[in-house]
Formats: structure tokens, sequence, C-alpha cells
């Protein structure tokens, strides 16, 4: 899963462009933004990834080269067989969409499957899912706080002491290649 406020784009899109189209795992952007940008978001991403990038609706079936981007006001699942569950969010969160929601989902559902790579922004959101994600036995990688826009989210995660790597996009990215031919991880 990738978890970004403010700065994180740009490194999304950096780390995304890295990853080939048959790379063994689905991926969740997470990013925090207005309804209003989503599609825009989602167009920009696509341009620089062979992943299938979209915004999912409910019911529908997710595999291994997709990138789903999480709507904002409402909850994502993604069930073990790839189905998306999207429903309202039950109270509203803080921060749209909720990192903290969907990385505890992730991490109820896929368990050690999971990784989480947080990326520039601002709010201590994540920081609670980063330790969801860590009691199941997944991984939790952040972007260096040197080249964030914004590092507060990456600081508090780091602050949960489960972060297992941190790295600039580049090394984020070359890392993630490393783990293509070992264990899959869905992220």
């Amino acid at each position: 899963m990738l978890c970004a406020s403010i700065g994180g784009p740009e490194a999304i899109r950096e780390v995304i462009g890295a990853i080939p189209k048959r790379y063994p795992a689905l991926f969740v952007l997470v990013q925090h933004m207005g309804e209003e940008f989503i599609d825009l978001l989602a167009q920009q991403l696509a341009r620089a990834t062979a992943l299938t990038v979209r915004v999912p609706s409910h019911g529908e079936r997710v595999a291994a080269g997709d990138l789903l981007i999480a709507p904002p006001n409402r909850e994502l699942r993604v069930q073990r067989d790839g189905t998306v569950l999207i429903q309202p969010q039950n109270p509203p969160a803080p921060h749209q969409p909720s990192i903290d929601r969907i990385l505890e989902s992730l991490a109820a559902t896929f368990g050690a499957d999971v990784l989480a790579i947080v990326f520039s922004g601002m709010s201590d959101d994540g920081a609670a899912g980063c330790r969801h994600v860590a009691e199941a036995g997944g991984q939790v990688w952040v972007q260096d706080p040197a080249s964030c826009v914004v590092s507060e989210m990456v600081e508090n995660a780091l602050a949960t002491g489960v972060v297992r790597f941190q790295g600039s996009p580049t090394s984020l990215a070359e890392h993630l290649a490393s783990l293509r031919d070992g264990a899959e991880a869905r992220a």
C-alpha cells in the first residue's frame, strides 16, 4: 500500500514508474486529497507506469498489476479473492481517505503479505495503521524524511519503531524491485 499526503504524488510517480506490469502485487494508493482531484491523479499516474491505474468501484475484481486509488469519504476494502468493497465511512475520518483504516483492513485480510510505504505528507494518519501491518507480520517502509516535501507523516511512522526500510524514491523503487524475485508482497 502506498500512503501519501502533501508532496506524495511526485515520489509515488517515481516509484511506480519503475514497476513492470507483471509485478506480482496489487497496489493500493491512499492519497489525502479532495474527490475533485482523484481522476486527474489517476490520469497522471497512468502516464507514469505500466500498472493499470484506476479508482475502483464496489464489487469490482482486482489483481496483481493493478494500482487502485482509494476514493475519499469512503472505506475501501479488498477481499482475499480480489473483490473490492467500498462503503460509506462511519464515522467519518479526520483525513480523507483514511490511511489508518485502510492499512488496518489490509493487514487483517492479507497479514504478512502487506507492504506499506509511507511517503511525504502532513499528519499522523498512517502511524496506527503501520503498527497493524507490523503486528500482522507485514512490512513498513518510508520515504527518507530528507527527500520529503513535508516529512511529518514519515516521522510519525518512524516513531512507531516498526519501519524496516527507508530511502529516497529511487532507493524505494530499487528495494521494491528486489522483492520481485523473492517474497511476494502486496503494497
